[in-house]
């Protein structure tokens, strides 16, 4: 996809928690991304309330299982302090 993401499991002051490079510009980005202090304070997980509540999922399965894969490449790609390719 021409899109490469890097993640730190420990970002510093210094260091952007997210960083993406773009193979066509052959540029790193910078996406601004707010960390919460504890995972008490996440949003409430609107695929379990639609479970609990018996309606439709809030996204198609295809999407929330890119989601898992690039999460997944995220934290492989911060353990392994090296570039995890989507593809």
């Amino acid at each position: 996809t021409g899109t490469d993401v890097a993640t730190s499991l420990n970002p510093t002051p210094d260091t952007p928690p997210l960083q993406v490079y773009r193979s066509a510009t052959g540029a790193w980005e910078f996406p601004a991304v707010e960390l919460p202090a504890s995972r008490a304070t996440l949003p409430p997980n609107a695929f379990v309330d639609c479970l609990i509540a018996g309606g439709p999922s809030p996204v198609p399965a295809e999407q929330a299982r890119d989601a898992v894969a690039i999460a997944a490449a995220a934290y492989e790609s911060a353990r392994a302090g090296r570039t995890v390719s989507l593809v």
